[in-house]
């Protein structure tokens, strides 16, 4: 059914590691298990081979994240997300497991915000088992994106930065495309991770050693599957006219967008906390 709507096989491998999951004594037969639905998969891939998604151009991005701020009852959040994972190529589940305490503020007077992903002291590692990784919040794009994420701290460094889940991402995400008149599947969270790299180097904020780097790539070949920054015009150039107009306008309007869905939420929690304490103090 997956094959017949036309989907990538990743979506089928996803299947497959949910029913390994939910059925764990599978993998004790190892490779004998399922093999009828490993044969499927390989000639899944044979006939309609896994591709890497295109970079999504900057100017669609801010697009989105205007968008989330606008129509989601959690934009400023999940617009908050998307440009990290746009300025730090961090893989969406990265980005949703930061801690307040992990975004660190600069020590100097110009210098940069930064995040520690994966900190040794919580026993955390990467998908290379690398601890420790900063990467500062650099960005030509959003230089402003630092100070807007301490908003968004409530003084419980244990807790999470960006307070929600993947489901919830993903919702706002699919909800912003469909409010900028995009089909559903016109792009995808992960492709932030390709759309960060290839914008810097298509701009030339960055180099490619530095790049690859910053995206903590082992390999030239992991880099190069990622980046692709000759097809970012060639992207938004597909865009309708429409959508093309309005992107390039977000790029001026994001900030006071985001500014804005803040104080909204500061005024949400201030809400919340005047509630629980009637509530302490017995009052209706």
């Amino acid at each position: 059914m997956i094959f017949a709507n036309g989907d990538d096989v990743s979506e089928a491998t996803k299947y497959m590691a949910a029913f390994m999951d939910a059925n764990p004594d599978c993998y004790q037969m190892g490779s004998k298990a399922l093999p009828r639905k490993r044969r499927a998969l390989q000639g899944y891939n044979k006939l309609a081979p896994g591709m890497t998604r295109p970079p999504i151009a900057w100017e669609l991005v801010a697009l989105m994240a205007l968008a989330m701020c606008t129509v989601c009852a959690t934009g400023v959040r999940s617009a908050l997300a998307a440009l990290t994972m746009f300025v730090t190529y961090c893989r969406p589940g990265e980005t949703l497991k930061l801690l307040q305490e992990d975004l660190v503020e600069p020590r100097a007077a110009k210098g940069h915000y930064a995040v520690n992903l994966h900190p040794l002291t919580r026993f955390e590692m990467s998908k290379v088992s690398l601890s420790d990784e900063t990467i500062t919040l650099d960005s030509q794009e959003v230089p402003w994106l630092g100070e807007m994420l301490v908003a968004l701290k409530t003084h419980q460094p244990d807790q999470k930065l960006f307070n929600m889940e993947y489901d919830q991402l993903k919702k706002d995400w699919d909800q912003a495309l469909k409010a900028v008149g995009l089909a559903r599947n016109w792009a995808v969270l992960y492709q932030l991770r390709h759309a960060g790299p290839s914008h810097d180097m298509l701009r030339r904020f960055r180099s490619r050693e530095e790049a690859k780097a910053r995206g903590r790539w082992a390999s030239d070949s992991s880099m190069r599957r990622y980046e692709a920054h000759a097809r970012v015009a060639q992207e938004f150039d597909k865009l309708p006219d429409k959508v093309k107009t309005e992107a390039i306008q977000a790029t001026k309007t994001l900030k006071s967008a985001i500014m804005k869905g803040l104080r909204n939420l500061d005024a949400f929690r201030r809400q919340g906390q005047r509630r629980d304490n009637r509530a302490q103090d017995g009052l209706p």
